[in-house]
């Protein structure tokens, strides 16, 4: 299809061989929801996909973790992983995911034209919460374009006490 219409298309291997090319009724339910994920995956890539591909934290006392009151940068790595270009008025709105483990107020971050499998970085600030141990804090980046939710990606920063 791709050589006469530019169009992708593929049809996956699902179930076992037990299941044949038929599967019985009682195995169609499971064997739907088992591919629903791959399938809403595809359906997203159809457009722009865009995604923190990575993340890295800069903080003032090298210790690689951000402690209470610390003021450190907040580098968020979007790369574009869909076919088709983000709009121009995507934009990506970042918090904390728990409110204990830092205190980031509410970052709108713009994300200008971002091609098919092309890459931006934004960098926020963030500063540290009260944490009694040493752990994983996560940061919740939602991407929205006209006020709409379109998905959400979850970035782990290291935090300590």
């Amino acid at each position: 299809m791709y050589g006469d219409r530019h169009v992708y298309a593929w049809t996956p291997e699902i179930g076992t061989d037990i299941d044949g090319f038929w599967p019985s009724r009682e195995r169609i339910e499971p064997l739907a929801q088992q591919t629903l994920p791959m399938n809403l995956a595809a359906a997203a890539a159809a457009g722009s996909f865009v995604s923190v591909e990575s993340s890295t934290l800069r903080e003032p006392n090298g210790d690689s973790a951000l402690n209470p009151g610390e003021k450190a940068s907040l580098a968020l790595d979007l790369t574009n992983f869909g076919v088709g270009s983000a709009s121009p008025k995507l934009t990506a709105t970042v918090t904390a995911a728990d409110d204990k483990d830092h205190r980031l107020g509410h970052r709108l971050v713009s994300i200008p034209s971002l091609n098919r499998l092309s890459k931006k970085r934004r960098t926020i600030s963030v500063t540290g919460g009260t944490i009694s141990a040493w752990g994983m804090g996560r940061i919740k980046v939602e991407y929205k374009e006209a006020g709409k939710v379109i998905r959400t990606d979850t970035v782990s920063i290291p935090v300590a006490p």
